[in-house]
């Protein structure tokens, strides 16, 4: 059962990352960033109104929402920095919780 929430959930971010926030093909500017981090904020305080049940939309959509301008943005850096920062971030963890990379 959760595989399947998880497959639904990552489906759901990827269709929306598609749909509602589509991808930015000019050049990736400070102002850019800046505007991504305005529309982050703004669904964050979306999401907190909507789990203290004061907005219109329910906290799926929202995270649903936060999630599609979190693979845009993350998929306008170089893969290899991606990875990079994936495998550090793993290895942090597995320091952290003393757990074995694989």
């Amino acid at each position: 059962m959760q595989d399947t929430n998880y497959a639904h959930a990552i489906n759901a971010a990827i269709l929306n990352s598609e749909q509602h926030h589509p991808r930015y093909s000019g050049e990736w500017t400070p102002e850019r960033h800046q505007h991504l981090l305005d529309v982050l904020h703004e669904e964050t305080q979306e999401l907190t109104d909507a789990l203290q049940g004061a907005h219109e939309h329910p906290p799926e959509l929202e995270l649903i929402q936060i999630a599609g301008i979190a693979i845009n943005w993350l998929a306008q850096f170089d893969a290899k920095l991606i990875d990079a920062a994936l495998e550090r971030t793993t290895k942090e963890h597995a320091a952290k919780h003393r757990t074995t990379v694989t």
